[in-house]
């Protein structure tokens, strides 16, 4: 599937960047991301958009992030990941932020 990424320049490429270093890590390879697209501006609004091709590789994908997941299970979502070991994200941008 072809994902569309649109917003504020650093944080559709920050965005990009997670899903393609961490979606993979987290789903047990089950999910691959290729490489994003350059950016382009939005037609409309300020930012830039990308896109992002996402391959599911199999039907059995469950993730979950719950406050009791630790960063050490490979089920645990980023979110999950950050409450665990208490690394915050940029204010308003989530990751317990």
């Amino acid at each position: 599937m072809k994902v569309r990424l649109s917003g504020d320049d650093d944080d559709v490429r920050l965005v990009a960047e997670l899903l393609t270093e961490h979606l993979p890590v987290v789903t047990a390879d089950r999910v691959q991301v290729g490489e994003p697209s350059a950016p382009y501006p939005n037609r409309r609004d300020g930012g830039s958009r990308r896109y992002v091709e996402v391959y599911l590789l199999d039907d059995a994908v469950h993730v979950r992030a719950e406050p009791d997941d630790t960063a050490d299970s490979p089920a645990a979502l980023p979110a999950a990941r950050a409450r665990a070991t208490g690394i915050k994200g940029r204010p308003g941008r989530g990751l317990g932020g």
